[in-house]
């Protein structure tokens, strides 16, 4: 049988892959990682995988336009901007929305779910934020960022390496966040029928003790 992971939230219990119904999971889990990040999220003010990602972005990105999935504060759309490129970026949580704006950038205050227009971009850059969308609702939204790329556009995006999902408090600071786990070749079925893996790499974050994949892909 497969097993369920367990999520509480304000002292609600909830059997993944049960119960409720998924746009009611969906809820809970932004809520609860809104309510995070909006208290916490300042923390994260730096430019995530700071060693290899930047480099990626100077090898593979194309064109001129990059929407950010997840932005947080801007650190690294802020820098995006810097390299000439005319950055939008999505960011749930208002806090960080906030302080990105603050920082010059575009910011649609939105879940992706919810997230809805008519333009295309060469890139589109979700790192550490795709973590957060619940298993069964991932592929649709895989689906929406093949809609939002332009032509052989180009998808930065990181995963935490795993089997499950749950909320969890990684950071040890007495906060739950809402987060889901991939296995490689869960992600290969996922991703490969409209993309070409160009690079891929393991990274262990000793903040969280987690693996992460981050992976850059070419529309096919």
């Amino acid at each position: 049988m497969k097993s369920l992971i367990l999520g509480v939230f304000l002292g609600v219990s909830y059997m993944l892959g049960a119960s409720p119904k998924l746009d009611d999971m969906k809820q809970t889990v932004t809520d609860t990682n809104n309510e995070f990040y909006n208290e916490l999220g300042v923390s994260f003010d730096k430019i995530p995988f700071e060693s290899i990602l930047p480099d990626l972005l100077v090898k593979y990105g194309v064109g001129q336009k990059i929407l950010e999935i997840g932005s947080g504060t801007g650190a690294l759309a802020f820098w995006l901007a810097g390299q000439g490129y005319q950055v939008s970026c999505i960011e749930p949580a208002e806090v960080l929305a906030q302080k990105a704006e603050e920082r010059g950038l575009s910011v649609y205050s939105t879940t992706l779910q919810k997230f809805q227009i008519e333009s295309q971009y060469d890139n589109v850059v979700a790192i550490s934020s795709l973590i957060h969308i619940p298993k069964t609702d991932l592929p649709l939204q895989i689906q929406k960022v093949v809609s939002l790329l332009k032509p052989q556009g180009r998808f930065f995006v990181s995963f935490i390496e795993g089997e499950n999902e749950g909320f969890e408090d990684p950071t040890k600071v007495g906060k739950l966040r809402f987060f889901a786990k991939w296995n490689e070749e869960e992600l290969d079925s996922l991703l490969s029928p409209y993309f070409e893996l160009l690079e891929n790499h393991k990274i262990y974050v000793e903040r969280m003790d987690r693996m992460f994949f981050l992976r850059v892909y070419a529309l096919k």
